[in-house]
């Protein structure tokens, strides 16, 4: 329960839906604290915890999942997160006699690696064992289903949260020292191959060296991260890039920045996305990841194939849109992906079939 899309998905339910009536409870599959787990505690939930991806011993893993839902018959519904570990868990679950059991889809593709491809043929059977299908987006659920029938659940988000505000952006723009005429770009996203920050590196040197007065900052964490650092670093952009890691202001960060770049190579359906949007920012995102991203006008993608020259120009014309952010929540909210609306359908759906 890092800070992951997936995670921050489930937090946002858990915040919103009435608690004394559904109470979620986590099972994980790392020994180590990851930083939603002492809110999770507090809102009532219980974390168990298991060593698969700490270990990778699949013979321990399944004698811990056989002993965990042994032990726990009080669970009537099992809502799977991770796709490929879900061939075990569900199969788990269906064998101890769990009655409900969702696989959800979080992504419309995977990374052309190693890993990637042992996770692809890995979540080939994650469907297999579940008898309810969800996705967070149409292309996700093809990904993943294929002809198998699915339902859309939305990422939703706290779109009064993610509002856009002035007071925020002078607040931010001041305590960084950047001027009012900085062009100020942010991208959220753990470093991993999936999310390019490579290539994201590279458009911004280009823009940079046309337009010297701009910014970037890079929030997230993970394994690429001393990678990027060092690319920055050669490229003489130090002073301009800002590795802000996880940070809880992410709001009033969107509200500083003046565009969300995201050249991801695939995604299922960003939350940052959604947020940056809520934020009344312009977007420039890789043509890779599915239009119903898509939810206000200041959306540009841009092919991963095409040059920097085509993205520097993209970037220019967002730029120069005139855009009234205090409206763009509006917009998020009419989407349906407002955090509180998808709670209330997700808590709807597990009180009709706790007792089915």
């Amino acid at each position: 329960m890092g800070a992951g899309g997936a995670e921050t998905m489930l937090m946002n339910w858990y915040r919103k839906i009435d608690r004394e009536k559904v109470q979620f409870d986590f099972l994980v599959h790392h020994q180590t604290e990851a930083c939603y787990e002492e809110e999770i505690r507090q809102l009532g939930g219980k974390i168990y915890r298991l060593s698969f991806a700490d270990d990778h011993n699949i013979t321990k893993y399944k004698k811990d999942l056989h002993s965990f839902f042994e032990t726990h018959h009080e669970y009537k519904i099992v809502h799977g997160h991770h796709s490929s570990y879900g061939r075990w868990y569900l199969k788990a679950a269906k064998e101890a006699g769990v009655p409900v059991r969702i696989s959800h889809s979080h992504i419309a593709s995977f990374s052309r690696t190693l890993t990637g491809v042992l996770f692809f043929f890995m979540s080939r059977k994650y469907k297999k064992y579940a008898n309810v299908h969800f996705a967070c987006s149409n292309a996700a659920g093809k990904y993943m289903y294929g002809r198998t029938p699915f339902e859309v659940i939305n990422n939703g988000i706290d779109t009064e949260k993610f509002k856009y505000s002035q007071t925020a952006r002078e607040k931010v723009r001041k305590e960084y020292g950047f001027k009012d005429s900085t062009t100020l770009f942010a991208h959220v996203g753990r470093f991993h191959h999936q999310k390019n920050h490579n290539f994201l590196i590279d458009v911004f040197k280009a823009y940079s060296d046309k337009h010297s007065d701009c910014a970037l900052f890079l929030i997230g964490l993970g394994p690429l991260q001393k990678k990027i650092r060092e690319k920055v670093n050669r490229l003489g952009l130090k002073e301009k890039v800002y590795f802000l890691n996880n940070r809880n202001d992410v709001p009033d960060l969107l509200s500083a920045s003046d565009l969300f770049l995201f050249p991801s190579f695939y995604e299922g359906l960003p939350l940052t996305l959604v947020e940056a949007q809520n934020s009344g920012l312009p977007i420039v995102c890789s043509d890779s990841i599915t239009d119903e991203t898509k939810l206000t006008c200041y959306y540009y993608p841009v092919s991963l194939a095409d040059s920097l020259t085509k993205w520097i120009e993209t970037i220019e014309n967002a730029r120069d849109v005139v855009i009234d952010r205090t409206q763009s929540n509006l917009m998020v909210k009419k989407g349906g992906y407002d955090s509180y609306d998808v709670a209330m359908k997700i808590q709807k759906y597990y009180l009709e079939h706790y007792e089915a």
